[in-house]
């Protein structure tokens, strides 16, 4: 937990950091906090790593490793979405309505959605590989 000085402490540091580097201390904080606070991440890691060897071994072209990277991506970054929405919820459940539980239930639907079509993607790219070498 944050005292006072500790604070004071970090907006005086970040005050006098530029503009440009405040926000890259922001994204690291961000991406610890996504790592600690959910193991889907940890899952989306563990999915990228053998998405990525796969590419390896089939050998798939620039385009192919810009829609895996892109597909791989929108994914994670989905994830955080659906994180943001669930933190927002828990610190202000009983403040929301029931429209806003509908909002955090579509969150829900949109990353599963995400994940299906990044999947997809991937499927057909590695898919079309696995032709060419046969």
């Amino acid at each position: 937990m944050d005292t006072p000085n500790q604070d004071s402490f970090t907006a005086s540091r970040s005050s006098r950091r530029p503009a440009w580097r405040q926000w890259l201390v922001e994204v690291e904080r961000g991406l610890s906090q996504s790592f600690r606070g959910e193991s889907t991440l940890f899952g989306h890691c563990f999915i990228a790593s053998i998405v990525l060897i796969t590419g390896f071994i089939l050998g798939i072209g620039v385009l192919q490793w810009a829609i895996v990277f892109l597909s791989l991506g929108v994914a994670a970054s989905a994830e955080m979405f659906q994180m943001v929405l669930r933190a927002i919820w828990i610190d202000l459940s009983e403040q929301l309505s029931k429209q806003t539980r509908k909002a955090l239930q579509i969150g829900s639907a949109a990353v599963v959605v995400t994940r299906l079509s990044a999947a997809a993607a991937i499927v057909m790219i590695y898919g079309a590989a696995i032709a060419r070498m046969w």
